[in-house]
């Protein structure tokens, strides 16, 4: 993801990360900017890692200024003349050089372009696409930015082509996802880069050293089989000519006067016809007549002697002569007849260019003054031939044919060309020699110089040289000095390699390719007689090039097939494309008999003719056929070639067949291990009529011709080859020649060795009148285009093309599957098992909270810098020339900087908010933003990368999971809070479907829930209307009401929200609809549907999204609603457990020292704040820790815990810091807590230890069963009633049986005997003796006290509340008593003394003192503050 800036290609080498060609059809999309590149490959896939070919591709998308391309098939191209194939469209350079998108979208017979969503072109294929075998991948080039890159295994629509372009991928993957792969070069890559070309150049170095090794050792032998044909001669040098002043004028170069043509008309024995020497000997000392003669560039622009020269060449002429010409311009002129020295117009002229052999005439008949005239030229000479500055002697003649009315031009004794021209026109063409000028190796007046090498330059007055006469002259002129042939070119029948090998066993191939790298290599003479093509000995003669284009030329196939052998058959059959197997086969079981082999004629070498029937496909059995029909390598047949090709043949026609075989790494061999494929071509196949088998045996190569007139027909002919080698390209070819009189030839050819036969003519049509309708192969292999001519390709031409398309060859590895598999077979789906059974139900989604700018901030501060810094900036420099600054940031300071605000109503990337769990947030997918370098929204680019800036303050990704076996659909947020820190949460919710069994279970429980709720809230409602109950317990009774309540109504909720939820869930994981209609739910969208807008599926998805949302909302809210309805339980619980006193020890400790607690927690609270505030004043700034109040007081809590933090050693004042704080809360304040604790305990066990009733749990429980029951049994009233009956009597030391029975008499005396009798056993209720006897006065007052408060339900005063009490009524009276004295005597200490009353008096005053003075139990009265203490103690 993200946009990458690459300075050179990027080579990724890793195993695994190459896209595979490996499906029907195929897209590649990228983001793409070449900037001021020229272009460069997006992504491609090297023939080769390392080396020569590196630069072809078995695949590759280019992005150029001009065009778009995409290139294919440098592994299995059928065409060996072209490195590659390749598929263009012109592109426009603006939208290219910025960024785009690009698309291609490849399928078996087509290519479509498109650029940002837009088809550019679509062009046809010629063949189909397919993958190679090697690794690794090519991406971009140098000043090219590119972006995701991603490969599809299927062929995009346009409207997918227009999601991915704005969304980032197509929604259908969005939904179901897509394995990302970064494509950056890691160490790794480069590592292995690195070692792979080591590898591939230390290979190289080792193969050079093989190859260089053997190579001086031939030059060695070379060297000595020179050394001793040394003595041979090597031919006379040839003539110059001399230098003769003033012939023409003074200002031209030095030149010869050349006289005597007319002495040298002569007979040619080859043509029988009369010729003149325009060479003549007596010209040129030193030469004989015939002999070669040499121009150099200091010696040229001779003239004839008009006195010696033929006056008229005759309506008709010939001009021949054996040429080397060197021509510096662009042509050049041998001879040339002007009306004046001066001027350039011809009468008539032998004009030769690259290409060309011309005659510029009608000077004398048009009276032109000018160079143009009457130009005849004959045409189609290629210049690898050399017709000018070539190696070779070339024959050349120019005819003036004016029976015909035709000017002709041969080289090498074969024609050129021919122009026609009216018949009357060349009688007139010459002109007298009066005052004329004829020209040798020049034109007048001084241009187009000849250069070069010539001999036996002839001109045939009043002769038209016919083409066998012109044939003859080329094949029978003689050097007059060696007495050999002048030709120094050979004819395709001629010249061919042999089967040489040398004493190391190389053969001529071997020299061929050893000769590239090293020429001196074929230094031996007996080599380059027996290898002379391999050579480069051998002088191609001219071979007119209308023969070849005349011809027709057919393929089998455009690129290299695997062929293999179908499963239950021995044989792969692949038919022509417009034959139908199915009809096939019917014809074949209607009735046609299967035709026992044809009998073999010709040579059989070594004997193979008895195995000739092995491996072949006995097209006749019907089974056997069926069974090897492979649909899969059928070929197309053009226009039907296969007709006119075969009526050709029973015509005389000539073909040729040549194909290019190899053997898989793991072909199946035979028993012995050797690769002995056959392969048949069927012009008929039911019934069977083979027209050629080729046999590969163990070094030994046959071939079988049927030409359909009978068995005794058929033809073959076979050579040696070697063994072969299985991991090699072996060439074969096939020529059938008709030589006229003399029969037919056949010829096989097994790489360059080539071996022919000759045959009787005649060729039968077959019963299809086709020529080719099958290929049948024996063995699986690869094989090359199946190359079929309709002429004979001379052999030394088969043996030439092998040698330079076998390099070819050697790259062409072949496709890494089998059509079969590529076509049929799935693509295996990526199985990435989880731990857990759960996947994602919908596309994660990307959700942001933003704010808006402004540049008025809060604070003046805040808007002050803002302003100033933006005006520094737009006023400065840096807006000023030489720069400039956008328009957006000369108007607004939001460009530098701002502030937040909100922003409610805003856009980003090009759309709204949407409304998510009760807010309004923005919404992307997420893999939109996070696997795409840009996303296009309305057509404006966003990068990806921006998406999160300044402006955001949250973000959520949002995924939606689902449990299948569980039926659990879960929501999972990763929420972040950006601030001055970010920080991150996730939060998960889960929602299950209660369905099946689950919801039986559930019903089941929820019945016997609310059964068991219904009869508690029946006793709780009983317990509430008891009026004799206390009012406490009344109050817990309605509590229990309403508890019980809330319960029914939850369970009933559930249990109807269990009913829908499971349905409600499925509707909302949604389905697709199977009527076409559009489906529901998440799963439901219809992200594949063409006929759907773009934004109504996002539109769908979103509000099927937020359904279930809110659906899951919904099951938390009721799942709160439980969770509080349990903790009131749990309330409840801790209530009924405090009644008993042995479990009721937690409520109890806590009661009891809740006055501890408090100040406790308060002082605490106190101490944690201040050491809070003292941490966040002095280690903010510094520690993270304590960066603001919340975090200090979560990290207080940590230390409290004794977690320290891992710096505090490091800054003596932090170490300080925690000293003091760990003294005060960890070993002080959590000591304190316990310890008040531990107190609060103790005096809760000591009252549980004082307490006479409690027994123990258990016990009391059951002691409670059985009163329920005995009351039942013997009518107890209920307790209530007998505890008001018993408080009645509370004055009472004790209560019998006679003081129980109720007002009303309802007590039977026999129930209340029994009702005795069950709690006399208990020791705490057993009958007491009386209190002693009273014997002071205190002691009475206190024991009345006691009972009187029994009787009025008050609590009877203690003794220290008793002696305030008196105190206080002492005080008030002294006060009531001052008030009325006179006022003299309230300060007379006389009348104070006289008044004073002891102070016992005073202090034992109280209402029972008016009865008289209480007795006292000593003989001296306490003072006031004796008698408070001596209370005090005994309360």
């Amino acid at each position: 993801s993200g946009l990458v800036s690459l300075t050179a290609p990027l080579s990724l080498l890793a195993g695994g990360v190459s896209a595979r060609i490996d499906s029907p059809a195929f897209s590649i999309s990228a983001w793409v900017e070449l900037g001021s590149s020229a272009g460069a490959y997006v992504i491609r896939k090297p023939l080769r890692p390392t080396g020569t070919y590196y630069a072809l591709s078995c695949w590759g998308l280019y992005v150029g200024q001009s065009e778009m391309r995409f290139d294919f098939g440098a592994h299995d191209s059928g065409r060996l003349d072209v490195g590659q194939a390749s598929v263009s469209v012109p592109s426009n350079s603006e939208t290219v050089s910025s960024l785009h998108m690009q698309t291609v979208v490849v399928n078996q017979t087509h290519i479509s372009f498109f650029t940002n969503a837009v088809l550019v072109g679509r062009k046809a294929l010629t063949r189909a696409v397919t993958d190679c075998s090697s690794e690794g991948l090519e991406v971009g080039g140098d000043g090219m930015r590119l972006g995701e890159i991603v490969f599809y295994p299927r062929a995009l629509s346009p409207s997918q082509v227009g999601e991915v372009f704005i969304g980032g991928n197509t929604l259908e993957s969005l939904a179901a996802g897509k394995t990302p792969f970064e494509p950056q070069e890691t160490p790794f890559d480069r590592l292995q880069s690195y070692s792979q070309g080591r590898f591939d150049a230390q290979q190289q170095t080792q193969e050079d050293a093989i190859a260089d090794s053997g190579i001086e050792q031939v030059l060695q032998r070379g060297l000595v089989s020179n050394l001793e044909g040394s003595t041979k001669a090597v031919g006379l040098a040839l003539p110059v000519v001399a230098p003769e002043a003033g012939c023409v004028g003074e200002q031209w170069p030095p030149c010869r006067m050349i006289r005597g043509v007319n002495a040298t008309l002569a007979l040619d024995p080859n043509s029988n016809a009369h010729y003149y020497d325009l060479l003549p000997a007596t010209n040129f000392p030193g030469m004989v007549s015939g002999g070669r003669l040499t121009i150099s560039s200091e010696l040229r622009r001779h003239q004839y002697d008009l006195a010696s020269f033929p006056n008229s060449i005759g309506p008709s002429f010939s001009f021949s002569g054996w040429l080397k010409p060197v021509v510096a311009g662009s042509s050049t002129y041998l001879i040339s007849k002007h009306p004046s020295s001066a001027k350039s117009p011809r009468c008539w002229s032998f004009n030769l260019a690259s290409s060309r052999v011309g005659l510029y005439a009608g000077a004398k008949l048009q009276g032109l003054d000018t160079d143009d005239g009457l130009v005849y030229f004959a045409e189609g000479v290629g210049e690898e031939f050399g017709l000018v500055n070539g190696p070779l002697l070339r024959h050349v003649v120019l005819v003036m044919d004016a029976e015909l009315g035709q000017v002709r031009a041969y080289m090498d004794g074969q024609r050129i060309g021919a122009v026609d021209y009216a018949t009357d026109m060349a009688r007139v063409l010459d002109c007298p020699n009066d005052g004329a000028y004829v020209a040798m190796l020049h034109r007048a007046p001084q241009s187009h110089d000849y250069v070069g090498d010539m001999q036996q330059l002839h001109l045939f007055p009043g002769v038209a040289l016919s083409d066998a006469q012109v044939a003859a002259i080329h094949a029978g002129s003689t050097d007059p000095t060696t007495g050999k042939p002048i030709r120094e070119c050979s004819f395709s029948d001629e010249g061919l390699d042999t089967s040489f090998r040398d004493l190391m066993g190389h053969d001529c191939a071997w020299f061929d390719e050893a000769r590239q790298s090293n020429p001196a290599v074929c230094v031996a003479q007996e080599l380059k007689a027996q290898c002379p093509v391999a050579c480069g000995e051998d002088r191609e003669c001219y071979i007119p090039p209308s023969e070849l284009a005349s011809t027709a030329e057919s393929s089998v196939w455009e690129r290299v097939m695997w062929v293999k052998p179908k499963k239950g058959s021995t044989h792969a059959m692949c038919l022509a494309s417009h034959v139908d197997a199915r009809a096939l086969v019917a014809r074949c079981r209607a009735g046609v008999l299967p035709e026992p082999p044809g009998v073999v004629t010709g040579d059989d070498p070594n004997g193979i003719r008895s195995t000739a029937l092995e491996g072949l496909l006995n097209a006749s059995n019907c089974d056997e056929l069926e069974a090897a029909i492979d649909p899969f390598c059928a070929f197309e047949v053009p226009d039907m070639w296969t007709q006119p090709f075969e009526d050709g043949l029973t015509q005389g026609d000539d073909f040729t067949i040549s194909m290019w075989v190899r053997a898989l790494p793991d072909t199946t061999l035979d028993a012995e291990g050797r690769f002995r494929p056959v392969i048949q071509l069927f012009s008929t196949i039911a019934p069977s009529q083979p027209v050629l088998t080729l046999h590969f045996f163990d070094k030994i190569f046959y071939a079988i011709l049927a030409r359909h007139c009978g068995n005794a027909q058929n033809v073959g002919v076979g050579t040696s080859t070697g063994t072969l080698d299985k991991d090699a390209w072996v060439h074969v070819s096939v020529i059938w020649e008709d030589l006229g009189e003399r029969g037919y030839k056949l010829s096989i050819m097994m790489n360059s060795q080539i071996k022919s036969e000759l045959h009787v003519p005649g060729w039968c049509k077959a019963d299809s009148g086709e020529f080719l309708q099958g290929i049948a192969f024996s063995h699986e292999l690869l094989v090359s285009s199946v190359r079929i001519r309709r002429y004979a390709v001379p052999e030394k031409i088969l043996q030439k093309e092998f040698y330079a398309k076998r390099p070819a060859m050697r790259l062409r590895s072949g496709p890494k599957q089998r059509d079969e598999t590529r076509l049929t077979e799935a693509i295996t789906y990526l199985e990435k098992p989880y731990t857990a059974t759960g996947f994602l139900l919908a596309p994660p989604l990307l959700l942001q909270e933003r704010v808006g700018k402004t540049d008025q901030c809060t604070s003046e501060l805040g808007s002050t810098a803002i302003r100033s810094t933006w005006e520094d900036i737009t006023r400065g420099f840096h807006c000023s020339t030489p720069f400039a600054c956008s328009s957006l940031l000369m108007a607004s300071p939001l460009k530098i900087a701002s502030c937040s605000k909100a922003d409610d109503a805003g856009r980003l990337f090009g759309r709204g908010r949407h409304h998510f769990a009760g807010r309004n947030r923005f919404a992307e997918f997420l893999s939109s933003i996070t696997d795409g370098p840009v996303v296009v929204r309305q057509g404006q680019v966003y990068e990806t990368e921006r998406f999160i800036d300044g402006q955001t303050q949250a973000t959520e990704v949002v995924m939606t999971l689902v449990s299948p076996d569980k039926a659990v659909v879960s929501t999972l947020t990763v929420t972040a809070h950006v601030g001055t820190e970010v920080k991150v949460s996730y939060s998960i919710r889960h929602i299950q479907s209660v369905e099946g069994a689950l919801l039986q279970s559930y019903k089941t429980f929820g019945t016997w829930t609310l059964i068991v709720t219904v009869l508690l809230l029946v006793s709780c409602l009983m317990r509430a209307l008891q009026t004799l109950a206390p009012k406490g317990q009344r109050r817990q009774a309605l509590s229990d009401v309403l508890l019980a309540l809330l319960v029914i109504c939850f369970v009933t909720i559930r249990w109807h929200s269990n009913d829908t939820l499971g349905p409600e869930l499925a509707a909302h994981v949604g389905r697709h609809s199977t009527t076409g209609a559009a489906g529901t739910g998440l799963l439901g969208v219809p992200w594949d549907a063409e006929d759907v807008a773009y934004d109504d599926k996002i539109a769908q998805f979103f509000e099927e999204f937020e359904g279930l949302s809110s659906t899951i909302s919904a099951q938390q809210r009721l799942d709160l609603f439980g969770f509080l309805i349990s903790v009131a339980m749990l309330v409840r619980i801790i209530v009924v457990i405090s009644v008993h006193p042995r479990v009721s020890l937690l409520v109890a400790t806590v009661t009891t020292g809740i006055d501890d607690f408090v100040h406790f927690f308060l002082l605490l609270g106190i101490l944690y704040m201040c050491f809070g505030l003292i941490a966040l004043l002095r280690f903010a700034p510094k520690y993270d820790d304590f960066a603001n109040f919340e975090v200090t007081l979560v990290s207080q809590f940590q230390l409290m815990l004794g977690n320290l933090p891992d710096n505090f050693a490091d800054d003596i004042l932090l170490s300080i810091f925690i000293l003091f704080f760990l003294i005060a809360v960890f070993f002080l304040m959590l000591n304190f807590l316990l310890a008040i604790i531990v107190e609060s305990y103790m005096r809760v066990k000591a009252e549980i230890e004082r307490q006479e009733t409690e027994q123990n749990l258990m016990a009391d429980a059951g002691a409670s069963l059985v009163v329920m029951a005995k009351r039942l049994l013997h009518r107890w009233p209920s307790t209530f009633r007998i505890i008001a009956r018993l408080e009645e009597q509370s004055s009472k030391f004790s209560v019998g049986i006679e003081n129980l029975d109720m007002p009303d008499g309802s007590w039977s005396r026999e129930s209340r005997v029994h009702f005795y009798r069950h709690y006399q056993r208990y020791d705490f209720l057993a009958k007491k003796p009386l209190p002693e006897r009273i014997t002071s006065f205190d002691c009475a007052v206190d024991d009345l006290e006691k009972r009187i408060a029994l009787l009025v339900h008050a609590p009877a005063p203690t003794a220290m509340e008793r002696t305030i009490r008196m105190a206080m009524v002492a005080r008030d009276e002294r006060r009531r008593k001052s008030l009325e004295a006179p006022a003299f005597n309230r300060t007379s200490p006389a009348l104070l003394d006289s008044k004073r009353v002891p102070r016992g008096s005073v202090a034992l005053a109280s209402p029972v003192d008016a009865a008289g003075p209480r007795p006292s139990r000593e003989s001296t009265e306490p003072s006031l503050s004796e008698l408070a203490v001596s209370s005090h103690k005994s309360s």
